[in-house]
């Protein structure tokens, strides 16, 4: 909570890694992560500070009305968002179940939602965002199976510099923020539920990767995995025997 001699201190919150590392502590006050809770607590402080530190009349009432306002702004905002992820269902929905067309354009979007359902992270644990993103942004990509243009998009392709003897490998800034930002989230979700990515992820952390390289690493596999599947037409099967697991067959940065 905060304090007289620093009112803007953001709490912290601390607790086990969920694999298993050192503690971390984080502060509250970031964005995305308002609550109706926090501000209650920001309500809370400013009555207990209005106790204890000589204010201006009306100061009270003003802070309290503004604080009304924020929470009001916040039960929008959140509105807004359900209203949002509830019409990305129904979109990928009338995608998956949609009328077969002369052409066969309906029928192979249909097919690909289909598969990228399966696949581990995307929708299956709440990724609708991740589906969308994807059929969004990399429709060509996609429809073109080609996992290197994926890749480069995704930012999880990695740049590689030569001069004389030297070889430096860099992540590729040159990506699309939206792919990007999806295919973290993708990784992020399917290495606390997937066991293969999981693996993949302990491994590359125990060659002394840090986290968010691991985590390319995993996306890139996933994008790998993916393409496999669009093109053979078939859904994810987690007892498939994989290749990738070692990531031999890929160099992710």
């Amino acid at each position: 909570m905060p304090t007289v001699h620093d009112p803007f201190q953001a709490p912290r919150r601390s607790g086990p890694r969920w694999d298993g590392g050192a503690d971390w502590s984080i502060p509250l006050f970031r964005a995305g992560e308002i609550s109706f809770g926090l501000s209650y607590s920001v309500f809370i402080a400013a009555a207990g500070l209005a106790a204890t530190v000589a204010t201006a009349a009306g100061t009270v009432d003003a802070a309290t009305n503004h604080l009304r306002v924020v929470v009001e702004r916040l039960r929008l905002v959140n509105r807004q968002i359900k209203d949002a992820e509830k019409r990305l269902d129904e979109l990928t929905e009338q995608l998956a179940t949609a009328t077969p067309e002369a052409d066969g354009v309906a029928t192979t979007m249909q097919r690909d939602v289909t598969i990228l359902r399966s696949l581990p992270g995307p929708d299956r644990f709440g990724g609708r965002v991740v589906i969308a993103t994807l059929l969004a942004e990399a429709s060509e990509a996609l429809q073109r199976r080609d996992y290197h243009a994926l890749r480069c998009l995704c930012g999880v392709a990695p740049v590689t510099k030569r001069s004389g003897k030297s070889r430096i490998v860099l992540r590729r800034q040159a990506a699309h923020n939206r792919l990007a930002n999806a295919a973290y989230h993708w990784a992020r979700v399917a290495v606390q539920r997937d066991p293969r990515s999981r693996q993949k992820y302990a491994a590359l952390r125990a060659r002394g990767h840090r986290h968010a390289r691991a985590l390319r690493s995993v996306a890139d596999r996933l994008l790998a995995v993916a393409c496999a599947m669009l093109a053979a037409g078939t859904p994810f099967d987690p007892a498939h025997p994989s290749k990738l697991i070692d990531g031999n067959s890929v160099t992710p940065c």
